[in-house]
């Protein structure tokens, strides 16, 4: 099941698509930027959270790391 959330990156608003699976994994794109991670349920959100941030990081996005990331985990929280 894939969940269209509008999220606010910077100065511009974008989607973000949140899908789980069956298997505890939750797939997480943000198209805009050509992004997406896969968390695994069963992780903590710091964990998570890291593993988000690291993964932005590798993927040069510019704006507020720790800021989007907090903001995918918020709204995966919620799905």
């Amino acid at each position: 099941m894939a969940i269209l959330l509008d999220t606010n990156l910077g100065q511009k608003d974008t989607e973000l698509y949140i899908t789980r699976t069956e298997d505890g994994r939750v797939i997480v794109a943000i198209p805009t930027i050509h992004w997406s991670a896969e968390l695994q349920l069963s992780d903590d959100e710091v964990k998570q959270n890291e593993y988000i941030q690291a993964s932005l990081q590798f993927h040069m996005y510019e704006g507020d790391i720790t800021e989007l990331a907090d903001k995918i985990l918020e709204h995966t929280a919620k799905c």
